[in-house]
């Protein structure tokens, strides 16, 4: 696995360099899942493991962002070899009358 620190795009540096506490520019998801009827135990953890199955193919996924030491530099991506997808997936059971669009809520800020 690659350890060499890769420089931000373009894109990249625009949006961290334009981000502050009133112009939040981060991204995150939400994405609402179907268990399917037969196969309810465990999906959660078999989702995990079909998303870290594939994840040594996703460079993209496995980047951080380290700071340069002093502030002499600009930061850049630094490629990880494991993520924890424990910490970057939750689950949890909605109790829905009626259908996913009558349950929508629009987004809150993270705590």
């Amino acid at each position: 696995m690659p350890r060499k620190l890769r420089p931000l795009s373009g894109l990249d540096a625009a949006f961290l360099y334009l981000e502050a506490a009133g112009t939040p520019m981060h991204v995150g998801s939400v994405m609402l899942l179907q268990v399917p009827q037969r196969r309810r135990a465990g999906f959660h953890e078999r989702l995990k493991r079909h998303i870290r199955e594939r994840l040594p193919r996703a460079a993209v996924l496995r980047r951080v962002l380290v700071e340069a030491r002093f502030d002499l530099d600009h930061p850049a991506w630094r490629e990880i070899a494991t993520v924890d997808l424990d910490l970057h997936t939750q689950t949890a059971l909605l109790r829905l009358r009626g259908d996913v669009q009558q349950a929508w809520v629009p987004p809150q800020p993270l705590r």
